[in-house]
């Protein structure tokens, strides 16, 4: 959705405004790490939930309702900065978490012991036949 508002932003004056930034580098980069993180495993918050017994209920239905106005009304203006301001927040969040976190079980490195292949009469169950499965009988 960020690249897709892109063209519409630049027919703001608010994209004149800002002449000074390469905006040929600024997109080629912006795709390229719109790319890296769509494979990423960066997560992105939702939206709260909206309701009216809340006080988040209450912000969340605040936050849709602002975005629906603006997306609606000044979409050409609000919805590319939308789009980089909710990439940047869920990078930096990413950042920020991956500090202060420590590594879970699962990502610590793991060192392997030995590979042992057990080949005793004990766990010996016969010729495998062909269309049984894993060997057992059927």
């Amino acid at each position: 959705m960020t690249l897709a508002t892109f063209y519409p932003f630049t027919q703001t004056e608010l994209y004149a405004s800002l002449h000074g930034v390469p905006w040929h580098l600024t997109l080629t980069f912006l795709m390229i790490a719109l790319t890296i993180l769509m494979v990423s495993n960066v997560h992105y918050p939702t939206l709260p939930r909206a309701g009216f017994r809340t006080a988040s209920g209450l912000l969340g239905l605040t936050l849709i309702v602002v975005i629906l106005v603006f997306g609606i009304w000044k979409h050409d203006v609000f919805l590319f900065p939308l789009g980089i301001a909710y990439m940047l927040y869920g990078v930096g969040r990413a950042i920020l978490l991956g500090f202060f976190r420590a590594p879970a079980e699962d990502e610590e490195a793991e060192i392997a012991g030995p590979i042992v292949i057990d080949e005793s009469e004990q766990n010996y169950r016969g010729p495998r036949r062909p269309g049984t499965g894993a060997g057992g009988a059927a």
